[in-house]
Parts: structure tokens; C-alpha cells; sequence
């Protein structure tokens, strides 16, 4: 599974690589020798996992890429941007944008990834995010991709799968409240739990 997991983030950083070279409009082109790719996610703080993995792979990938011959030619550099609380995020993301990154991977959070979009965008940055899973992200703007599917594309197809392939009859829905990501979730899989025949209990 870690395997699956680096090589799909290596075709992304890829990706991210290619679109930062070859994006339009009127954002120059990277100079020198390399292409910054900044990093945005928590390496303190109490989402610190979610960051350091998403860092710990993507450093893997660049060293994989640069050994290779980079894109285009041109070497893949992380820039490393830490926010450790939600707050810090814009002011983050902003700094990247300073420090002439091309493309910026992450937050893996859709809250923290509307906000940094609403500043890549703008600055014809490519945001990919690592795991924003919320509507409306995508949608602001042609800079701005996740590498995941939506929630309520997923939950109805995991719904599907326990009903039909595992005879699932009752299942436990828990929730958070409190949090937005869990109660939307949770909105989510009731109607597909019932539209399924699954007893929530």
C-alpha cells in the first residue's frame, strides 16, 4: 500500500513538474537550473502526521525525478513551508509565492486548501492538494487540482461495496460534531447507508 501510495504522489510531483513548465498566461517561466516546488502542510502541530508523511514522499519522488533527468531538464527543489495551525496557512502559502515556487503540493484538508487556492490562483500558482476531499476546490480556478476523489463521489461507492460485495446489513456511523469534516461526512453516508438498505442502529 506505501508503495502504491509513493508511486501515484511520484506521478503527481510529475505532474506538478510539467504543469509549473508549461502553464500558460502571463506567469515567466522558472529560471535556472531549477523548478521550486513549494511544500504546504503541518510539520508541528496536531495534523504534523498528515505533513511530514506528504514531505517524506515527496522527497522521495524529487530525488527519483532529479536522478532521472528532472523535467525538462531542470531539477525539482522543495521549498518547505510549515503552518501549524490553520491560520498560519495563508500566510504561508503567500511566502511560497515569494520565494518563487512554480507549484505548491498540498494541504491535504479542503478548509486550508480553498484558502491557499484563493491566493495561487490569482498568482497563476499550481496548487495541488494532497487530499482535499470537499466540493468546491477545483473550482476556483485552472491552477488549482487534488489528487482524490470527492467525498460524495467516494462514500456512496464504499457504501455500494459493503452492501453488495460484503452483505454489510448494520453498521455503526459514528461522528464528531464539531467538526466540519466529520459531520459532512457523516451527511453524506446516511442517504447512501439508506439508499442501500444498511440499518445505521
Amino acid at each position: 500500500m506505501k508503495k502504491n501510495r509513493y508511486l501515484f504522489l511520484l506521478l503527481a510531483l510529475l505532474l506538478v513538474g510539467l504543469l509549473a513548465v508549461g502553464c500558460g498566461g502571463t506567469k515567466e517561466p522558472p529560471q535556472g537550473d531549477t523548478i521550486k516546488i513549494g511544500f504546504l502542510g503541518a510539520k508541528t502541530g496536531g495534523h504534523a502526521h498528515y505533513g511530514i508523511e506528504t514531505l517524506k514522499g515527496m522527497q522521495m519522488a524529487v530525488e527519483d525525478i532529479n536522478s532521472a533527468g528532472g523535467v525538462n531538464g531542470k531539477k525539482l527543489e522543495i521549498v518547505e513551508g510549515d503552518h501549524g495551525s490553520s491560520s498560519e496557512a495563508a500566510n504561508v502559502t503567500q511566502k511560497l509565492i515569494t520565494q518563487k515556487v512554480s507549484a505548491i503540493v498540498g494541504d491535504p484538508t479542503t478548509g486550508i486548501t480553498k484558502a491557499a487556492a484563493q491566493i495561487c490562483q490569482p498568482a497563476k500558482v499550481v496548487l495541488l492538494s494532497a487530499g482535499a476531499v470537499g466540493p468546491d476546490v477545483v473550482e476556483i480556478g485552472d491552477y488549482i487540482y487534488r489528487d482524490t476523489l470527492l467525498d460524495a463521489v467516494a462514500a456512496p461507492a464504499v457504501t455500494r461495496y459493503l452492501a453488495e460485495e460484503l452483505n454489510w446489513k448494520k453498521v455503526a456511523l459514528v461522528t464528531t460534531t464539531g467538526l466540519s469534516y466529520s459531520e459532512g461526512l457523516t451527511n453524506i453516508f446516511k442517504p447512501a447507508l439508506a439508499d442501500y438498505g444498511i440499518d445505521r442502529g
